[in-house]
């Protein structure tokens, strides 16, 4: 059976394009990877077939997309992903300049769920509850008070030709709100602020077919987050789908007139119905859990982009764990119990947990993660010890 050709661009988001590097060989294909450097995780993945210097789309469009097309002649690639959200943005709207399928949605599509104002109307046009938005620290104490607040970008994209986006961050007090919104437009960038939802992280993951069909779905809540209050996944578990909250959430892709992989997040309060807090249309951070689970979603997203029908389809397995162990150690670090204590109960939770980058087949990456994860514990024990960490390693995830 001839197997797909898929080319994955990441500039940046290497935990993500890695799992998707491995779930995409895992069902047999041949696997390109493409950035601006040869050092990267997915880079040294043995799941990776070919590497190709692709320069980063701030240097250049027309460079990042004719970079991109050379290595689509080169290697034959069938499809071709974006692994950050700018880059995504750019295929998604260079399409017809690239001699392989870009399996994204249309560019208006694009353009709608990536502005939180615009998804945000979508998702309650179907009844699905979402934060109320402010653009300003005085807005926002007006509608909702003092309480604490969340401060992130309107479009999460680069702003400025710049490589990084602002991150979200939590803020108890109203003048580190105004700074952090003064910031964000300092950065060329449109300020949003929402009042910080208490509860668990949720996510649900699914990748649809053209008809609007679900033909994977993944269900998992967070253990653990890094930062605590506006991070990322560091511990997750598999639950059993429900199905209230599936109907929801198609019934939105169906108004977006979405097509392909899409990761729903969602907070949900004690007592509360699910509110949604984000949405992302690619590869994410704990894309490993699905695979580990029984759903390879980058193997369905692929094959139905190119008229194939899906091989790993279906829900996955409830109860299958995950963690990144570097985002672990670190979010550990926010209530610390002692150097020791910390990394023994990390290392307890690894065990019969599904890896974010370690794996005994493929070690390179592991390899490359280990001389951060030893900096990092050497911080950990300059700190207890009394003295001045590098707190900037502390907080930005890699």
């Amino acid at each position: 059976m001839h197997a797909v050709r898929a080319l994955i661009v990441d500039s940046g988001q290497g935990r993500a394009s890695l799992a998707a590097a491995r779930a995409l060989r895992h069902a047999g294909w041949t696997v390109g990877i493409g950035g601006p450097t040869l050092a990267g995780l997915p880079m040294l993945s043995c799941a990776v077939r070919h590497r190709h210097l692709i320069p980063p789309y701030a240097a250049g469009t027309r460079d990042f997309l004719e970079a991109i097309d050379r290595a689509a002649a080169e290697r034959d690639y069938e499809v071709v992903f974006g692994c950050s959200d700018g880059e995504v943005m750019v295929l998604s709207r260079e399409r017809s300049t690239i001699n392989a399928c870009v399996p994204h949605p249309p560019h208006d599509v694009m353009m709608r769920t990536i502005d939180k104002v615009q998804l945000g109307a979508a998702a309650r046009e179907v009844g699905m509850a979402t934060p109320p938005i402010a653009s300003s620290g005085a807005e926002a104490r007006e509608r909702w008070g003092l309480m604490p607040a969340m401060v992130k970008e309107r479009v999460h994209t680069p702003a400025s030709g710049s490589l990084n986006h602002l991150a979200s961050q939590a803020f108890a007090d109203p003048h580190s709100v105004e700074r952090r919104v003064r910031q964000i437009r300092a950065a060329g960038s449109v300020p949003l602020v929402q009042p910080l939802v208490e509860g668990r992280l949720i996510a649900f993951t699914s990748v649809v077919d053209a008809a609007g069909l679900m033909v994977a779905r993944v269900q998992q809540v967070a253990e653990r987050t890094y930062p605590r209050d506006a991070g990322l996944s560091v511990r997750a578990q598999t639950v059993p789908v429900d199905e209230q909250l599936s109907e929801q959430v198609n019934l939105l892709l169906r108004e977006l007139g979405w097509f392909g992989l899409s990761e729903l997040q969602f907070i949900l309060p004690d007592g509360g119905a699910p509110v949604l807090i984000d949405f992302n249309g690619r590869f994410y951070g704990s894309l490993a859990l699905a695979l580990a689970a029984g759903v390879n979603l980058p193997d369905a997203w692929a094959r139905i982009a190119t008229g194939r029908a899906p091989l790993e389809g279906g829900d996955a397995r409830s109860g299958v764990r995950y963690q990144w162990l570097e985002g672990d150690l670190r979010a550990a670090r926010e209530r610390s119990h002692g150097p020791l204590r910390d990394a023994t109960e990390c290392i307890r939770y690894a065990m019969g947990a599904r890896p974010s980058i370690w794996s005994a087949t493929d070690p390179l990456p592991g390899v490359l993660t280990a001389g951060r994860l030893l900096k990092q514990s050497v911080r950990l024990v300059v700190a207890a010890d009394g003295h001045p960490a590098d707190s900037a390693a502390n907080r930005a995830p890699p």
